[in-house]
């Protein structure tokens, strides 16, 4: 006899996820629709169904270590196929917010990019840490006199020294907490669906698998509705680490070669590099924007945790290009302020990397491996 269970809803739980995206989520009457046109929805183990019943009954903690609500792309097939207008991709969208902010440590740095009440304490944290960062090299007065000398960031702005020290620091203390929280996220997947001893192969294995299913993109090439999300996501993620990569070289150069920096060639392979890769971050920005703007239904209700992250990141890619063409221009009146707002939007892009939409790398990238390990994730 099957052991009997008393459930207890979440109602605060089921309210956050219909403000944060998911308010049709009490439409869905279970027909099982969505589970049957995914096509990354597992065979032996499918989603959504189950997802939007937990939903429904406000099960968080079976939802916020659900592994299967990262697997979905929110291409939205589950949605324009809802005989109902429940739009599953939706309110998974809502979940996986809501699992970041129940997993992330310290919890208020999740609030602050999720509530759009707390915007100007979400800029002010960057905003008051750049200004303590000139405060330190003493160059605040940069912003209100810029020097009338070639226009040189390292000289009259901010050091390289105090950029990486300063800067490196509050990315690596940010980035420790994020991944506490990740820990924890994956535990509990652990304990909500334990991996088979017998079918498992092994954790360094499923990495190297998760990798290559995160380089190729390839998942994104099976929806049909929301196809675009291909183009923008692959914009995103190798224009990111494109600069990602170029900027922790150049980083290496000023501390081993600091006489090879700036790099005044446009020529330069870095700086082709770099360039290639703001571009692609704001191409990539801009598509999905444009896609969020012109058919909602396909690419999905937005929120702002979906609004912040995409303009941080399409504001970072847009005052960085700004920045090198007032340096290479020698636009002394407005170079410093542009160079002052793209660290600060640096620093909103990395520090809240494990808290805002673009935790969503290292969550997926972890829920995929899971899911290799215990058999659920269809090639």
């Amino acid at each position: 006899m099957t052991a009997l269970r008393l459930t207890e809803p979440d109602l605060d739980f089921i309210k956050e996820l219909q403000k944060t995206g998911g308010e049709s989520l009490k439409k869905c009457f279970q027909c099982a629709t969505c589970s049957v046109v995914c096509q990354l929805s597992p065979d032996n183990n499918p989603f959504p169904r189950k997802e939007m019943i937990w939903a429904q009954w406000g099960q968080k903690e079976r939802l916020v270590s659900d592994h299967h609500v990262w697997l979905c792309h929110q291409c939205n097939d589950c949605s324009t196929n809802c005989p109902r207008g429940a739009r599953p991709g939706d309110v998974l969208a809502a979940v996986r917010a809501q699992s970041i902010r129940h997993y992330s440590i310290p919890g208020f740095m999740t609030k602050i990019v999720q509530d759009p009440k707390l915007i100007l304490v979400a800029l002010a944290i960057p905003v008051l840490y750049v200004l303590a960062m000139l405060g330190v090299d003493g160059h605040l007065s940069t912003l209100i006199h810029p020097p009338k000398a070639e226009v040189e960031y390292g000289s009259y702005f901010l050091s390289h020294l105090t950029l990486n020290i300063m800067f490196t620091s509050a990315f690596v203390i940010f980035l420790l907490g994020g991944l506490v929280g990740l820990t924890r996220f994956i535990n509990d997947m652990k304990k909500t669906d334990p991996i088979p001893g017998d079918k498992d192969p092994g954790f360094i294995k499923a990495v190297i698998a998760a990798f290559f299913e995160l380089l190729a993109h390839r998942k994104f090439k099976k929806c049909t509705a929301g196809s675009n999300r291909y183009f923008s996501h692959f914009g995103l993620f190798y224009g990111f680490a494109l600069l990602f990569i170029v900027t922790s070289i150049v980083v290496l150069l000023i501390l081993v070669a600091p006489d090879t920096y700036p790099i005044n060639s446009l020529s330069n392979p870095l700086k082709l590099a770099g360039n290639l890769g703001a571009i692609l971050l704001i191409g990539g920005g801009l598509i999905a924007i444009y896609d969020r703007l012109t058919t909602p239904d396909l690419a999905g209700q937005s929120s702002y945790f979906d609004w912040f992250f995409l303009l941080v990141i399409l504001t970072v890619g847009i005052t960085g290009l700004l920045t090198e063409i007032a340096r290479f221009t020698n636009a002394s009146s407005w170079a410093y302020w542009m160079y002052f707002f793209h660290i600060v939007f640096v620093f909103c892009l990395l520090c809240y990397l494990p808290y805002s939409k673009f935790g969503h790398l290292l969550y997926r990238f972890f829920a995929i491996v899971h899911s290799k390990r215990v058999g659920g994730y269809p090639e």
